[in-house]
């Protein structure tokens, strides 16, 4: 019941995964969350707060776009044996909610080498065309920017610590700043405008 609250509740307000706008903003998404972990305890016995609610989310997308991949693996295969299993309808649901078929990358030579390439072809996704020496505006190189600091200062001594210190740092990021970050995106595109794609100060 409460898994099916939460995928009825996301398919009808799909706002909270909208890009933000003037109209889209982070309080209007916080709201429709709020709004739909109210629903998940009206008619749950465990009392669940927002950010479970959020989590339960990620962990039934995660699942998806696992399932949807081995799916389309499946289907491709030649030869004797039985058809691969459906994909039930909620499942299907959240594969068209995120467009787990397509991919953006920046054409980094680690997302454009053969090994990469010949991944996304065997998992059936479909990278997005995009052009060279364009703009990088997605705030995750903030982000990125901030563990390389956080874990450099560390310094950890073998490839498990390395792990741990990643997922802890990971793990420890400041969700009001990642907000802050996705927030900021109408600035960086108007002001990449404004410049004519040369360099912005973000």
């Amino acid at each position: 019941m409460e898994i099916s609250t939460i995928h009825n509740e996301v398919k009808q307000h799909p706002i909270h995964e909208s890009k933000h706008s003037n109209t889209v903003t982070n309080q209007k998404k916080q709201a429709v969350w709020k709004s739909i972990t109210e629903k998940v305890n009206a008619v749950g016995t465990a009392h669940r707060t927002m950010t479970g609610i959020k989590d339960k989310w990620r962990n039934m997308c995660r699942d998806a776009k696992q399932k949807f991949t081995e799916h389309r693996r499946e289907s491709k295969k030649t030869g004797g044996g039985p058809p691969p299993t459906p994909l039930s309808q909620t499942l299907s649901d959240i594969v068209n909610i995120y467009n787990l078929t397509n991919i953006k990358t920046d054409n980094a030579r680690p997302h454009t080498a053969r090994y990469t390439r010949d991944w996304f072809t065997q998992n059936h996704v479909t990278v997005m065309d995009w052009p060279a020496a364009s703009p990088d505006l997605n705030p995750i190189e903030n982000v990125w920017q901030i563990m390389k600091d956080r874990v450099e200062k560390i310094q950890p001594d073998n490839i498990t610590d390395w792990k741990v210190t990643i997922m802890e740092t990971w793990m420890g990021l400041d969700q009001n700043y990642i907000d802050s970050l996705v927030e900021s995106m109408q600035r960086r595109i108007a002001q990449c405008i404004a410049r004519h794609g040369c360099l912005t100060d973000y």
